[in-house]
């Protein structure tokens, strides 16, 4: 036999031997696999003697052999290394009542104001002569944290009728000591903001409204009300800006006083404007209102009445627009004969 023909014979006995014995060596991967069971998106082994599946010497697989474990074979979600924060945190509220205020009924103004106290790690809050719409189905209270900024809602649901009543809030609220700027509302409307240093020993009062009338009224007469028609181009009423000066022209009629409101500001679809007006010894309270404001738009009007009749004496005027509990304008008046005044009023608006 020729060397060239022995040697290519040789060559393959050689690799078909190494490829037998590799078959030999290498376990049955496929048969163990299907051995395997998915219990809770764990894989697990069915039989707890196998503990490691090795495919490769130099590659080794632990399986979890606890299902209720899943964290060793769990894949990473992306963006696990970014530790996601609430906006805001709840703080609990807790021991709420309420009743209607309570006080001297020979006076004609109280204050609306806030007590706060530290009890037992709470922070007990008393909230004395808040105003609400009479007879709500129910005054409820909550509360969050967002870093040192908090929020406290002081609401109504439900209430048939809408005279102003005013009542006493108490309840506790539980978060960690710190120093806060607190955000109070009512309805979700904002009524203040203050600075709170919440500590074992805080104890502060906070005055929320002043002059807050609570005294008997008697109505007075209106007369002669006119009003001109819209003086400006109906603007958007968060970005009006008028250039026109409103003031109150006050005179003597009688013994009527005489009002002239220039560039007061309405809604462009006003309905209906009105005035009110009621006296409490010496206090003149005019009240201006729509019987509509549909409309997004404000306008400049001129009004003119004459409210009566008056006592020669000192008064204090109390002006109010949509019986907005916080006047828009005080007025300390000497009524006579020769009265004339000229009042100027901060453009509300601008």
């Amino acid at each position: 036999m020729k060397k060239s023909f022995i040697y290519p014979m040789l060559a393959i006995l050689i690799f078909a031997i190494a490829c037998k014995k590799e078959k030999e060596e290498k376990p049955n991967v496929e048969k163990e696999e299907t051995e395997l069971v998915k219990q809770n998106d764990t894989v697990v082994p069915k039989s707890s003697e196998t503990d490691t599946v090795q495919t490769n010497p130099a590659d080794t697989t632990t399986v979890n052999p606890n299902p209720a474990d899943t964290t060793a074979v769990a894949p990473k979600p992306s963006g696990a290394d970014t530790v996601a924060t609430k906006p805001l945190d709840t703080v609990s509220v807790a021991n709420l009542s309420y009743k209607a205020s309570k006080y001297d009924t020979s006076q004609s103004f109280v204050n609306e104001y806030i007590e706060f106290n530290t009890t037992n790690k709470y922070l007990k809050v008393k909230h004395k002569n808040i105003q609400f719409c009479n007879k709500p189905e129910n005054i409820f209270v909550k509360s969050f944290i967002s870093n040192d900024t908090m929020f406290i809602y002081e609401e109504t649901s439900k209430y048939s009728g809408c005279s102003t009543f005013m009542y006493d809030l108490n309840y506790t609220l539980q978060f960690s000591y710190g120093k806060y700027h607190v955000i109070l509302k009512k309805n979700n409307k904002i009524i203040h903001e203050f600075e709170l240093d919440y500590n074992s020993q805080t104890n502060a009062n906070l005055i929320i409204k002043d002059d807050i009338f609570v005294g008997k009224t008697e109505k007075l007469n209106v007369k002669k009300f006119s009003h001109t028609d819209c003086k400006s181009h109906a603007k958007s009423a968060y970005k009006y800006k008028s250039a026109k000066k409103e003031y109150l022209e006050l005179s003597s009629d009688g013994k009527y006083l005489k009002i002239k409101h220039i560039n007061a500001k309405f809604n462009c679809c006003p309905g209906k404007i009105f005035i009110t007006s009621k006296i409490s010894k010496n206090i003149i309270f005019i009240d201006e209102d729509e019987t509509l404001h549909d409309c997004n738009c404000v306008c400049d009007y001129d009004l003119d009445y004459k409210v009566g009749p008056l006592k020669y004496k000192k008064y204090l005027i109390v002006m109010t627009q949509m019986k907005d509990p916080v006047p828009y304008k005080k007025i300390d008046l000497n009524f006579n004969s020769n009265t004339k005044k000229i009042v100027n009023i901060e453009n509300k608006y601008n």
